[in-house]
């Protein structure tokens, strides 16, 4: 059994520390920067108890990164400004058409 626990833009790119229900009560998890929707982390010892044994099974976290319908003219704003940096955009390689794009043809076209 999965936990699906949703955070916002901001703590998937810098990381953060949330607190996630257990059987046992409340317990911290780091999520690493840079973290994706869908990646499935693992709280060692969490889960549910091993049946006729001693120690319990781990329970897995799968993180969903939650985007904003609606926003207000100061966060578009700052949104629209985070298309101006070289890194993030479709040019970028990080999406757009390069996603679209096999492996080779993107290695390709950084070797030329």
């Amino acid at each position: 059994m999965t936990l699906d626990v949703y955070i916002s833009f901001p703590e998937a790119v810098l990381g953060a520390d949330i607190e996630v229900p257990t059987l046992n009560g409340r317990s911290r998890l780091k999520i690493e920067p840079g973290a994706s929707s869908g990646t499935v982390l693992r709280m060692r010892e969490k889960g549910v108890p091993h049946l006729n044994s001693f120690g319990r099974g781990d329970q897995l976290v799968r993180i969903n990164v939650w985007v904003p319908k609606a926003l207000n003219a100061q966060e578009r704003a700052a949104i629209k400004q985070l298309l101006n940096f070289d890194h993030i955009g479709p040019e970028s390689g990080t999406g757009g058409a390069d996603r679209d794009q096999s492996y080779f043809a993107r290695v390709k076209k950084t070797q030329s």
